[in-house]
């Protein structure tokens, strides 16, 4: 960015503040903050970015939503990689299965210590892009 970057927090329930508006945010971050990719992705700007752990689901939702395309993974709070073949590992089980929406939607009815899939890798921050198109939720 030629400017400098302007940050703004919101102490407010974004699931009901009319004073956010959409497609606003070039970055919104998920840090054990609940379904932030699904009740927040409307205030993402076209191409911006959600930057997600994975404490409640979050990442893997965010990974299954047509709207998101994952783009890096932070291991540690250091390393960072965007090999697309290597980032798309994180999101396989024990088993090594790509995770799928219904193995979601299944763990997010259970706490993450108790989740049926459980993943192979597991990373401390997902870096996601919101795609060209982006999808209106009703």
């Amino acid at each position: 960015y030629l400017e400098t970057p302007q940050l703004i927090f919101h102490h407010t329930d974004y699931r009901s503040n009319p004073k956010l508006h959409t497609q606003s945010f070039n970055l919104v971050l998920s840090l054990s903050a609940g379904l932030i990719s699904r009740d927040c992705q409307q205030y993402i700007a076209p191409q911006g970015y959600l930057l997600a752990n994975n404490s409640h689901h979050d990442a893997s939702l965010a990974y299954v939503d047509p709207i998101f395309a994952l783009v890096g993974v932070f291991p540690n709070t250091v390393h960072y990689i965007d090999d697309s073949t290597t980032i798309h590992r994180y999101f396989h089980t024990t088993k090594n299965v790509p995770v799928t929406q219904d193995m979601v939607f299944d763990n997010l009815q259970r706490p993450p210590s108790k989740a049926r899939y459980k993943l192979k890798y597991k990373a401390a921050l997902y870096l996601f892009q919101i795609k060209h198109q982006q999808i209106t939720r009703a």
